[in-house]
């Protein structure tokens, strides 16, 4: 257990220092990392049996050749699926160097603003599709009646959400519904009534040569400019990518493999659409292919049947033979044997039946016996995981206690000061983080998402990224510190949005002998503390952001400074003493809470310790721990 914990501790630490590398980098090196961020896009790019395929990733599979061919460089290229686009999108938005993302992205202006684009490798026209119920608008003023109570499928965050938006001016009340994927919507669309949808020009040509029931609307078709590969904008791998789009057999190859992808057919039309200027040509264009495809289907449909009718018929035939056959053999068998039979029946029934309630007695007993043993044998195997189990966790806590030893740095540093730290499970994931640097002390009330061995693992993640940012980077302030461990977080878990934590960050620094000053900032957690003449407890709240997980809006945490006298009182906690339920299920509560500090705030140290604990356990009686628990409090 405890090399298994060491590996993944060694892997994390990794991570922080070893990510994707810059364009820069990679010529000095003649090494490159690169990671393609993608979702589920059928045929562009998609997971299936565990590899990923399709035209963007035979792309992607293509520049790394071409980097080791002009360049010398060796690439190590990997592919990151991810299910929702909109999360895709902030990733990459938000990534470093090295970052590419390849889900048939649309080229736009205002996501230039944002992200940086490859030179574009096919035409991008998206068509306006829907449910078989709905008719086939003639004019924009039918939209208001005939579309009257529809709903709009779209995937969250892209280009063809915005153009369904523009359709509320024709239909104010339209509502949404949003899917994962672009490659569902065609089934959507198919099996919703009163639905419409855009989707990219080829999708719909692929969905009816798959017989898929919708309809196209020959009005608010959207020519834009072209697809391409996705990069951060702080990337400085257009210059290489550039190169590589450019060149004139890149254009003969990828024509090749959208003709692999999509059909010739398919390949053909889209560059005839995409190069005419009108609109009704285009239109003819693509009423035409529907036509063709709608004949193959009818043709593929009637060649169907007749196969399965000859089958049938050859089926049909076959059977009334052998029927005829076997009937004839039985009757004569009949005729020759029936009264021997009707002898032997008798007999062979009584036999069979003593053998058959022996042998099922045999069976029953040998059943019996075998499971029996088998039993036995389960729970002497339980008992032993049982004690593995227990050996490593018992393991995991020594090496937690090992790798934060704050206890001293507290005594060292805050002569009155008092600590409850009561783990759920034997390994917790609520910790306290205390250093000083120069004349700074430093203090973290921190609670990571779950307890236990999970808990434990995040906790380890929080201690690394903590010490790093204050005793390498040197940092100071606390709010920049959590933006900083917020970025950390994202990116050594690649966005997942499962895990997390919330934390109390202070720095305290000595003005005079009487003064002292200490700047706040909180990932939902807030400061108490009471003034050394003071008979309230103040709050300093934090922001209702967490650290780590996917927030919808841009967000940046912020400081607070507050000047202490001497002889002041400052709390931290975590939210398990505060959530911590009676055997009635009611919380202790953040207003019982703060009266309880106000009430003991005058005590000694050792004397606050003494009544917290025993509020807890007179609350807790007759139920049991629901999560790690941690209080820190210390005088100025």
């Amino acid at each position: 257990m405890i090399k298994w914990i060491l590996t993944i501790f060694t892997l994390f630490y990794a991570q922080v220092f070893y990510a994707q590398t810059s364009w820069k980098e990679a010529q000095k090196t003649k090494k490159a990392s690169i990671k393609v961020y993608h979702v589920d896009a059928r045929p562009f790019i998609y997971r299936e049996n565990e590899e990923t395929k399709g035209l963007e990733a035979d792309i992607m599979r293509a520049f790394a050749e071409f980097l080791k061919k002009e360049y010398g460089i060796e690439t190590n290229l990997s592919f990151h699926y991810r299910r929702d686009f909109g999360e895709l999108y902030q990733l990459v938005k938000g990534g470093y160097s090295g970052t590419f993302a390849a889900s048939s992205f649309s080229v736009t202006e205002e996501r230039k603003k944002e992200i940086q684009f490859s030179p574009v490798y096919m035409p991008d026209i998206e068509v306006l599709i829907s449910s078989q119920d709905l008719p086939i608008l003639k004019h924009e003023n039918e939209v208001a009646q005939s579309f009257k109570g529809t709903t709009g499928v779209t995937v969250l965050r892209s280009t063809i959400s915005s153009n369904l938006n523009k359709l509320t001016s024709y239909l104010p009340g339209l509502e949404y519904e949003y899917i994962a994927n672009f490659h569902q919507i065609p089934q959507k669309i198919a099996e919703k009534k009163k639905s419409i949808a855009y989707v990219q020009l080829t999708d719909y040509l692929m969905t009816l040569k798959e017989g898929l029931k919708i309809k196209r609307q020959n009005l608010f078709q959207v020519n834009k400019i072209g697809r391409a590969i996705v990069m951060p904008m702080a990337s400085d791998w257009k210059e290489p990518l550039g190169q590589f789009f450019n060149a004139l057999k890149f254009k003969r190859w990828v024509n090749g493999l959208i003709k692999q992808y999509f059909g010739n057919d398919v390949k053909d039309l889209l560059w005839k659409v995409s190069n005419e200027d009108d609109s009704n040509n285009q239109s003819i264009l693509l009423l035409t292919k529907e036509k063709e495809l709608k004949e193959l289907e009818m043709a593929q449909k009637e060649s169907a049947a007749n196969f399965q009718r000859n089958i049938l018929i050859g089926v049909i035939v076959l059977v009334v033979v052998t029927v005829f056959f076997i009937y004839n053999r039985y009757q004569l068998q009949q005729r020759n044997n029936k009264v021997l039979q009707q002898k032997n029946d008798e007999i062979l029934n009584q036999r069979n039946e003593l053998v058959s309630k022996n042998e099922e007695l045999q069976l029953q007993q040998e059943e019996i016996l075998s499971q029996q043993s088998y039993i036995e044998k389960k729970n002497t195997e339980l008992e032993r995981k049982n004690k593995e189990v227990e050996n490593s966790i018992q393991a995991a806590q020594v090496f937690q206690k090992a790798l934060l030893p704050f206890q001293e740095r507290m005594q060292k540093y805050f002569s009155e000061h008092f600590v409850i730290y009561k783990p759920k499970d034997i390994v917790s994931g609520d910790f306290y983080w205390v250093q000083r640097r120069e004349n700074k002390t430093f203090v973290a009330a921190v609670d990571c998402t779950g307890h236990g061995v999970p808990g434990a693992m995040m906790a380890m993640i929080g201690y690394m990224i903590l010490d790093r940012l204050v005793m390498v980077d040197r940092l100071n302030d606390p709010a920049e510190i959590l933006n900083r461990c917020h970025a950390s977080v994202m990116n050594l878990l690649e966005g997942n949005a499962n895990y997390g934590m919330d934390l109390a960050f202070l720095v305290m620094e000595t003005l005079d002998d009487e003064k002292s000053k200490v700047t706040f900032a909180g990932a939902k957690r807030p400061l108490w503390y009471m003034l050394s003449e003071g008979n309230s407890i103040q709050e300093a709240p934090g922001t209702r952001k967490s650290i780590g997980g996917f927030h919808r809006y841009k967000f940046h945490f912020s400081s607070q400074e507050i000047i202490l006298e001497k002889g002041s009182m400052v709390y931290l906690t975590t939210d398990g003493f505060i959530d911590q339920n009676n055997s009635k299920r009611k919380k202790y509560g953040k207003q019982r809470f703060k009266d309880s500090l106000r009430n003991i705030a005058k005590l000694s140290v050792e004397g606050q310790k003494e009544f917290l604990e025993n509020e807890l356990a007179e609350h807790m009686f007759g139920t049991t721990q629901r999560d790690d628990i941690m209080v820190i409090g210390f005088k100025v």
